[in-house]
């Protein structure tokens, strides 16, 4: 007797986990198709620096709960106080075009990338 209550105290509590769960994913969709992820613009605050300078890189984008993802073909990315903003710092040795990425992604998965290049003299 005792195994059964212990059963079915674990079966509500699976039961539960997983509606509430299947309830988050549900409304998680519906918020990206309300807001739905749109990578506006990538913009750099010079796109011309020197060896061993910095630039401002800030990320416009819509949707809903948005992550970031930044990266440099050399020097270093830098994050900012948000998330959609970062700086950029040239190694003293990175001369050149320098390619920044940016990688915007949603709640449900959809991603949009955008590249800008930073020239460094």
């Amino acid at each position: 007797m005792k195994q059964v209550i212990i059963f079915n105290k674990l079966l509500i509590t699976i039961c539960m986990v997983v509606f509430f769960v299947g309830c988050r994913d549900e409304e998680s969709k519906q918020e990206c198709l309300e807001y739905p992820l749109n990578f506006i613009s990538l913009i750099a605050e010079q796109d011309t620096i020197e060896a061993g300078g910095s630039s401002t890189i800030t990320a416009t984008a819509e949707g809903y709960e948005l992550s970031y993802e930044w990266s440099a073909s050399q020097g270093f990315i830098i994050p900012g106080s948000e998330a959609y903003q970062v700086t950029y710092s040239a190694s003293p040795c990175s001369v050149g075009k320098i390619t920044i990425t940016c990688k915007v992604t949603d709640a449900c998965d959809n991603s949009e990338t955008i590249r800008l290049t930073i020239v460094v003299l």
